[in-house]
C-alpha cells in the first residue's frame, strides 16, 4: 500500500449488529488504494475504497438464562429445606405413621401410578375417616397454620403430622424477593 499523506479522519458506525467505516479527506472524498490479494487467485492486486461495513450476528440477551438459573437454584433451596425439615420430624413422624413421607411424596401422581402398598387416595393420613374429619376442619392449609399458631398450652397436643405440613408450608412457600422485573 502506498503512503497517504493528506489529511484525513475516519468515521465509525458502531451498531448492534454491524459496524461501518469510512475514510474521508478534507474534501470530503473517500480515497481508493491497491491492496495486495492473498492466497490462489489471478488477479494480484485489486482496488478498493476505504469505505465498508461487516455485520454479524446481535448479542442475544442472558435474561432467559438467567430466570432459569435463579429459579432452579430457588427450588433446589426450598427442597433442602424441606429435607432438612423431614430429618428433623423423621422419628417422631415414624413413631406415628411409618408411610406418611412415601404417601406425600407420591401424592400428585393417579391411583394406578402409585407404589403397590400405598394404592390409596389419602395422602395425609392414609385413612378416609380422618382425611375428612382433617379437611373439614381445616379447610386449607392457612386454617391449620393459624389453628396451630393459635394453640394455647391448654388445647390438646396437635398431631406431629399436622405441625409438619403446616412446617412444611411455611418453609416451601416462605416467599422470595427475585422478580422478573429487577433482575
Amino acid at each position: 500500500m502506498a503512503k497517504f499523506n493528506k489529511p484525513y479522519s475516519i468515521g465509525l458506525d458502531i451498531g448492534v449488529s454491524s459496524v461501518g467505516y469510512a475514510v474521508v479527506t478534507e474534501d470530503y472524498r473517500v480515497p481508493a488504494f491497491r491492496f495486495k490479494v492473498l492466497g490462489n487467485t489471478e488477479k494480484e492486486k485489486i482496488k478498493k475504497n476505504l469505505i465498508g461495513s461487516t455485520t454479524f450476528v446481535p448479542a442475544q440477551s442472558a435474561q432467559g438464562t438467567r430466570v432459569f438459573r435463579v429459579n432452579r437454584r430457588r427450588i433446589d433451596r426450598r427442597n433442602h429445606r424441606i429435607a432438612y425439615l423431614r430429618d428433623i420430624f423423621q422419628k417422631e413422624i415414624e413413631k406415628v405413621d411409618k408411610n406418611f413421607y412415601r404417601r406425600l411424596d407420591e401424592s400428585f401422581r393417579v391411583l394406578g401410578d402409585k407404589s403397590e402398598d400405598l394404592q390409596i387416595k389419602q395422602p395425609f393420613f392414609g385413612d378416609k375417616e380422618l382425611e375428612t374429619a382433617y379437611h373439614k376442619k381445616y379447610p386449607t392449609i392457612y386454617h391449620l397454620r393459624k389453628h396451630l399458631a393459635d394453640a394455647d398450652k391448654n388445647s390438646p397436643i396437635a398431631d406431629i403430622r399436622e405441625v409438619y405440613m403446616a412446617l412444611s408450608h411455611i418453609l416451601k412457600y416462605r416467599g422470595h424477593f427475585l422478580t422478573l422485573d429487577k433482575i
